[in-house]
């Protein structure tokens, strides 16, 4: 947890709220997220929404566009040319499920939550971060690591769910960065995600969304998959396994 507390930006945040632009791109950012650049994700998130005419009226276009419009934007942006939203291991796949993802969560926004996203995280029932989990995971194309994610986001860095009090109650989300870093320090027996998650759980650590945050970062930038850097990481004394792929 040294490392969590160098990390720029790492403290919890009290109450934050977000306007229309900002729940609309956050929502869309979090079903982007797979298999690519976090950074990407958050920009195409955003891109999505600002070239509707009104945030708003969001849900209510996505949710009339036609399939075969959603299929196009999803490929080739809202413009000929554009790159696609979509870059990495899933992109050939997340490319053609993304436009029915889109368009079914529409209208889950439109039926459940009043066609405004920030009623997802901000509704009078979602208090505690199961409840803020379990939504997410309502949503066609978000699965457990994903709704993790969107949980730990909001909780530590918008308050939402209790804020820091709650910080015990989430579990580590076992994406590959957790997976490959914890295996090779020691802290997990294996590399799939359930029996990872519940090797950290065990640990009883005080704050898995930190925990989380520091280990994706050590792998991200040091940890690698292939050619890790060794010398530079900050975790190396604590490495059974250093240099190797």
């Amino acid at each position: 947890m040294k490392h969590y507390e160098s990390l720029e930006g790492a403290r919890w945040q009290k109450r934050r709220r977000m306007n229309h632009h900002e729940a609309n791109a956050f929502f869309v950012g979090v079903m982007l997220d797979q298999g690519q650049d976090l950074e990407r994700a958050w920009d195409a998130g955003r891109h999505f929404c600002s070239r509707f005419d009104s945030e708003s009226n969001l849900w209510n276009q996505v949710a009339s566009t036609p399939l075969g419009s959603l299929r196009r934007i999803s490929r080739v942006g809202f413009d000929e040319g554009e790159d696609s939203y979509w870059q990495g291991a899933y992109a050939c796949r997340n490319v053609n499920k993304f436009p029915n993802w889109i368009k079914a969560s529409a209208k889950l926004i439109l039926e459940k939550y009043d066609g405004d996203a920030r009623r997802i995280w901000n509704g009078t029932r979602a208090k505690d971060v199961g409840e803020l989990y379990d939504r997410f995971r309502e949503f066609p194309g978000i699965g457990d690591a994903l709704a993790k994610m969107a949980q730990f986001i909001l909780v530590r860095d918008y308050g939402v769910g209790g804020g820091e009090k709650n910080k015990s109650k989430m579990r580590v989300k076992p994406d590959v960065h957790v997976r490959r870093v914890t295996y090779r320090i020691g802290l997990t027996t294996q590399m799939r995600p359930e029996p990872v998650a519940d090797e950290i759980e065990a640990l009883g650590l005080d704050s898995p969304a930190d925990f989380d945050w520091a280990i994706l970062d050590i792998g991200r930038n040091f940890c690698k998959k292939t050619l890790p850097l060794c010398a530079e990481c900050p975790i190396v004394p604590t490495c059974q396994k250093q240099g190797v792929a």
